[in-house]
């Protein structure tokens, strides 16, 4: 690629939006073989297509406080801050996606012509289910934070519940969203209508639970080794370096949303390309929700990392003790964050090609053999509670490592036809 001319038609691309005699802040993003920059009033985003051309997509920005005066308030501010280059990072590697897509079906479409077959219609990443599956985790977070600060801190009528208000408030808000996602389910409001008439197909559930059961015992083996780790933290070292785990979990769930969105775009485009006998589809449709998902979190995570002790202070009050304990674990789950995001968006493509069983595997090494493992050994030689947070980062590391070389190997691409076979 030729990164010199690609970088210049980005700059003459955003020259409309910097033209001012005052200094102008302009920052930018990689994408999918191209780049986008930004400025306060505007952006641009060039992706080089695969036949040497480029594709250009430019246009103005406001800010939230400039549409909703709310986001003109402290703490609302950055909230909107990180909303817009959310959305922003997301439109833009969604856009570089699409092109990329746009010329491979076109290929595929040219071959199938030469050899009179019908060409496949080109696929998109459709920008429904990405805002969809974010949407979903958002809400889980919206109704999450205020229960959050109402529990730990006794407010809005709440009770006083100090730390434990966080696993509270945090299994509370999952009910809350959960209901209402099976209330618009069974109403017929979402994509996957509800039919009362196919409940009690025997062949259906046989088939479900051959497929479904390795997931289950995946959150399963999460949940104890969960339970495992923070009854760790909370016996060694007490009641501040457990809330500061879960606080600090809280603070990086907006990355961990943007992660969820992508796990599922990436389980739903790879057994769609399945379904259409489309493997190489498939396996693109992977890579690219893992290359979106990584650099969406990391960028997310270094903006809450940015402001980790504001953050902390925020939840936690005058503490110093648990918001010291909290600042630290976020930088650490901070760094960690690309590693989950591969974690994330390759296992949904993995689960979504049927292969459920490896996700499982790697997720009882990761989480008990690598995680609870070393962060045991560290509370017992009484090593200070940072070190029982970096055990976090070994999990994700041989995770993310085990899902790539599973994913590349390509033996997913034929697990679900075997799993089949098998339940048949």
């Amino acid at each position: 690629m030729n990164f010199r001319y690609l970088k210049y038609l980005a700059l003459t691309a955003t020259h409309w939006a910097l033209a001012s005699s005052d200094d102008i802040l302009v920052g930018g993003q990689a994408v999918i073989e191209g780049v986008m920059m930004r400025s306060p009033k505007g952006y641009s985003v060039a992706v080089r297509r695969p036949n040497g051309t480029f594709a250009v997509i430019k246009d103005v920005l406001q800010t939230a406080g400039e549409k909703w005066r709310i986001f003109k308030l402290p703490v609302f501010r950055g909230i909107g801050v990180l909303g817009q280059a959310l959305v922003l990072g997301v439109k833009a590697l969604q856009f570089s996606a699409e092109e990329a897509a746009v010329e491979d079906d076109a290929a595929k479409s040219t071959v199938a012509d030469s050899g009179n077959q019908s060409p496949a219609k080109p696929q998109k990443v459709s920008s429904w289910l990405i805002a969809g599956s974010l949407a979903v985790g958002l809400a889980v977070n919206i109704v999450n934070l205020p229960l959050l600060y109402a529990f730990i801190l006794g407010k809005f009528g709440a009770p006083r519940m100090g730390p434990a208000g966080a696993p509270f408030a945090s299994g509370l808000s999952f009910v809350l969203c959960g209901a209402v996602l099976v209330s618009l389910w069974m109403r017929q409001k979402l994509t996957i209508k509800f039919h009362p008439g196919d409940l009690f197909q025997k062949a259906r559930y046989q088939r479900l639970l051959h497929i479904g059961y390795p997931v289950a015992l995946e959150q399963l083996v999460l949940q104890f080794g969960f339970f495992l780790f923070m009854s760790l933290i909370g016996h060694y070292y007490g009641t501040e370096a457990f809330a500061a785990y879960n606080v600090g979990v809280n603070m990086l769930n907006a990355a961990m949303v943007v992660g969820s969105g992508f796990s599922i775009a990436g389980a739903t485009l790879v057994g769609q390309h399945l379904g259409a006998g489309d493997v190489e589809g498939a396996e693109r449709s992977g890579w690219r929700a893992c290359s979106m998902a990584v650099a969406a979190m990391s960028l997310i995570g270094f903006l809450i990392v940015l402001n980790a002790p504001a953050l902390a202070r925020f939840f936690l009050g005058t503490d110093e003790v648990a918001v010291l304990r909290t600042t630290e674990f976020t930088y650490i789950m901070g760094t960690m964050l690309p590693l989950l995001g591969v974690d994330m968006a390759i296992g949904g493509s993995l689960r979504g090609a049927g292969d459920t069983r490896f996700p499982l595997m790697t997720s009882f090494l990761g989480l008990i053999g690598v995680r609870c493992a070393l962060a045991a050994t560290f509370a017992v030689f009484h090593l200070p509670v940072v070190w029982v947070y970096s055990s976090i980062i070994g999990d994700y590391m041989l995770k993310g490592t085990l899902l790539i070389w599973r994913f590349k190997s390509g033996h997913w691409k034929h697990a679900l036809a075997k799993r089949l076979v098998v339940a048949a």
